[in-house]
């Protein structure tokens, strides 16, 4: 996988990225299927990954965090967004109060 110089960073990434969100961070993608891709991408050279802290009803960031533990995470780049807090069901709030952002930042 060709990598890429991020803007005037250090950082290299891969040219291709993969979502930590739809379907690899919901319940319904057993957590096999998910370290199975995940693991995947990341052997064949994706260094990027994208979430969020509401992604998946929640779920997102947390599977990666928890697929990631055997993997040299100096290697990789992750993007995550804050500002929409998931709140219970499907029920979303907007909130990019610092408090909040901190308080996601620091979740589990």
């Amino acid at each position: 996988m060709e990598l890429k110089q991020l803007g005037s960073t250090d950082l290299k990434i891969s040219k291709l990225g993969l979502g930590i969100g739809g379907i690899l961070g919901m319940k319904a993608f057993n957590e096999d299927q998910a370290n199975k891709v995940l693991h995947e991408a990341y052997n064949k050279g994706i260094n990027f990954f994208d979430t969020g802290s509401a992604y998946s009803f929640g779920n997102a960031e947390v599977r990666l965090g928890n697929l990631i533990k055997d993997v040299n995470r100096d290697k990789l780049v992750i993007a995550t967004k804050g500002g929409t807090v998931h709140v219970k069901g499907n029920t979303y709030k907007k909130d990019y109060s610092r408090k909040q952002l901190t308080e996601s930042l620091e979740l589990r």
